[in-house]
């Protein structure tokens, strides 16, 4: 303690005559000790530490006019702006500044310091002094501001970087940046400083080796990478994403990190997705930032567009992606025209396959599943926004074929499955409000019953037609139209000339969709897809009456007679023999085809339970239901089909959807279900309230009246259950039938 009031004595005894009675001394930097006396020229001078204004004025007020008081130094070590407040005294006393450079170049008059001296704090300095003063001497007369912030890094760290700074010594210290105390040190109370030090790690080692050990550094290099890809305006907000980080990293070029990154993304993809993991963590933390950054890179709620073009470019992060999907989703409800669908198309196309965390880490954040949520709304969408354009197409109101070629399968069937999935989607992934939703949804109901008041006005005025012409889509065809034909075709240059006909019960034409691809896949290659037909079901729609039809040519059921009898003699007089088996094994199904000869096979098959009917199971849920008992039952059939079989893929009729308490009818019933009667009232044959009134002889069915219901009606009273069938709407009467033939050479599986 005396060495250092010696010290200042003879820094200060210079600057101050023999009669000065007040001194007073600013010190920021805290190299004065706060009590004790030092010597001015002979005299003893008492330190007073300025506190504060009252402590200050309380010491000195009886002095201030006395001439015969003893002498005082005014110590302060707070800002020099906080002396304004006892600016009285300082007029009256003596001033001088008193810093580091001050004090080292009064000690050394022949050596010159730089102000980054200046960054020293008053205990560091006494401490270090006598090697500052030493290593002062390296450097001789020429001592930049470089050159002085080195040897206050050597005498700090204790370790000599006088010479510069090398890469060996640069990895020593970055390996113990965060353990280090005098690393720590210099951290917390030198920031110029240690910027300065983090400035040379930087030109020294390779910015994707820092990034793999700071994780400060990694997240700029990702955020910043993004800002600059997506071209937006960011340069202003810059210090407030980055906050403390921006002066750590600002002098790295764009140009540098662009290439870091994609050096990365090249050599180190499993460090991408840890980094990119880790930025959006520290993104999300601070929603502002967030908030800031999405702007920045183009997340946009006031401007979709906008938006549509980050995604369609994004590459890395996935939080920002789940936004903009968001802002989509939510414009594409609200209105489908204002994207147009083929950037729609292009964006999930891209995060599928082109996005690199989604298709190699499609578990995060559930991403791979939040944007086949999202493509399902804009496949959703499209068809709502295409089926809207054909409304005034006349041929819907006179042709069965331009609902079966086309529009039903290419457009209405896929609507309400759509509806469902994204229903069940939105639960988990919250892609839109429930509200938006419930546009979507109340559009898909609106546009069902629209097109279904259609089909059924159809239906009243041309079903006899459909089932008296052989030329019709209509299953009653199917025998003489699409199995005698092709089977004889078939049978021309085989061995082995077997069919088989599968009946799945009850399958709609979005079900047979879902179904297609695992059907092709258990064939294993062996049979091709030669083509799919939409048929319609007869009336009513129920599996006795439709098997009946798809089985024999004919509608009208010889009461008494077995299906399987009436089979027999419809493929008798087509010459051909048939086998029915409706609730053989699988086992027994292959024994037939393996040992007969020239044999129709024919087995039908539910993949409904009726227990999972009944339920109030969305249609969603009840695929997945399908899924599992087509896997359980047809699956292990068709991969052990035999090569050479000729094999058909057809539903009987579909199911609709019913909801409400149904209708109350008043007239006499004969025999009833759900969605039909047959009743012996004496109507005209047309639409009643919902109901289609047909004479039994008109549609190949007894004397008596029939009523089908149509879209959204059914009768009240009788077994509840969210799914039937029996009346007439495109989703019961529009089926699919699918014909599958051996494979020849160069014949793809599906065509």
């Amino acid at each position: 303690m005396d060495h250092r009031y010696h010290i200042l004595s003879t820094y200060l005894e210079p600057f101050l005559s023999s009669d000065v009675r007040w001194v007073f001394v600013s010190d920021p930097r805290r190299l004065f000790p706060q009590d004790g006396t030092v010597q001015i020229h002979h005299a003893a001078y008492p330190i007073l530490l300025y506190e504060n204004s009252l402590q200050l004025r309380t010491a000195l007020e009886v002095q201030k006019d006395s001439p015969s008081k003893t002498p005082q130094i005014i110590l302060s070590q707070q800002e020099p702006a906080q002396d304004h407040l006892v600016w009285d005294y300082v007029v009256r006393s003596q001033y001088l500044l008193c810093t580091p450079r001050k004090l080292l170049e009064s000690l050394r008059p022949s050596y010159h310091w730089s102000s980054e001296v200046d960054q020293l704090e008053g205990e560091d300095l006494w401490k270090h002094l006598e090697s500052s003063l030493q290593d002062r001497g390296y450097f001789g007369e020429e001592f930049t501001a470089h050159a002085c912030q080195r040897l206050l890094l050597s005498v700090l760290l204790e370790q000599d970087v006088r010479p510069g700074f090398t890469y060996d010594i640069v990895c020593s210290i970055r390996r113990e940046m965060s353990t280090d105390p005098c690393i720590q040190h210099v951290k917390h109370h030198y920031p110029k400083l240690y910027r300065y030090l983090e400035t040379q790690i930087q030109q020294l080692i390779p910015i994707d080796e820092q990034a793999q050990d700071d994780e400060a550094f990694a997240r700029f290099l990702w955020t910043f990478d993004a800002l600059i890809r997506h071209e937006q305006p960011h340069e202003i907000f810059l210090p407030r994403i980055f906050k403390e980080d921006w002066h750590r990293f600002a002098s790295i070029s764009p140009e540098v990190i662009a290439e870091t990154c994609h050096r990365i993304e090249k050599q180190q993809p499993a460090r991408l997705f840890d980094q990119i993991r880790l930025t959006e963590e520290w993104l999300t933390l601070d929603s502002q930032r967030f908030k800031l950054f999405n702007s920045c890179i183009g997340v946009d709620p006031k401007d979709p567009m906008r938006t549509a073009d980050f995604l369609l470019n994004e590459r890395y992060f996935c939080v920002p992606i789940r936004e903009g999907l968001r802002i989509l989703a939510q414009k594409v409800i609200e209105d489908p025209s204002y994207i147009p669908f083929d950037i729609l198309r292009k964006i999930v196309a891209h995060l599928q396959r082109g996005h690199l965390m989604i298709a190699n880490h499609g578990e995060y954040l559930q991403m791979q599943a939040f944007v086949h949520l999202f493509g399902d709304l804009t496949e959703l969408s499209y068809l709502l926004h295409y089926a809207g354009t054909w409304e005034n197409d006349g041929e819907l109101r006179t042709a069965i074929r331009a609902w079966a070629d086309e529009f039903y399968p290419n457009v209405i069937a896929r609507l309400e499955y759509l509806r469902d999935r994204i229903e069940a989607g939105n639960m988990k992934h919250e892609l839109v409000p429930p509200q938006i939703l419930q546009m979507l949804r109340d559009r898909v109901t609106q546009l069902l019953t629209r097109y279904n008041a259609l089909f059924q006005e159809l239906v009243a005025a041309d079903y006899p037609n459909w089932i008296n012409n052989a030329t019709s889509p209509c299953t009653v065809h199917f025998l003489d139209q699409i199995l005698v034909p092709y089977y004889r075709e078939h049978a021309a240059d085989k061995q082995r000339p077997n069919a088989l006909v599968l009946i799945l019960h009850g399958l709609r034409w979005d079900a047979w969709e879902l179904l297609r691809p695992r059907i092709l896949q258990a064939f294993q290659g062996k049979l091709a897809l030669d083509g799919v037909r939409c048929l319609s079901a007869v009336l009513p729609t129920v599996q006795e009456h439709c098997q009946h039809a798809l089985l024999t040519g004919g509608i009208s059921i010889t009461e008494g007679h077995l299906l399987e009898s009436q089979i027999r003699d419809a493929f008798e007089q087509r010459h051909l023999a048939g086998i029915f088996a409706p609730e053989a094994d699988t086992d027994t199904l292959l024994s037939h085809l393996e040992t007969s000869v020239h044999c129709v096979l024919i087995a039908s098959i539910s993949l409904f339970d009726t227990s999972i009917l009944r339920t109030q199971h969305k249609l969603a849920a009840l695929y997945e239901h399908m899924v599992r008992n087509f896997e359980e039952r047809v699956e292990p059939l068709l991969q052990r089909v035999p090569d050479e079989t000729l094999v058909f893929i057809v539903a009987d009729h579909g199911m609709v959807e019913t909801e409400g308490q149904g209708t109350l009818w008043t007239g006499d019933r004969l025999k009833s279900q759900r969605r039909f009667m047959k009743c012996s009232a004496d109507s005209d044959d047309g639409v009643l309230g919902g109901w289609t009134i047909f004479e039994g002889n008109r549609i190949a069915l007894s004397d008596a009246h029939y009523a089908f219901a149509g879209y959204g009606q059914h009768l009240a009273g009788e077994p509840t259950g969210r799914y039937t069938s029996g009346g007439i709407s495109l989703q019961e009467m529009l089926v699919p039938c699918a014909i599958f033939v051996p494979k020849g050479p160069g014949q793809l599986e599906m065509f």
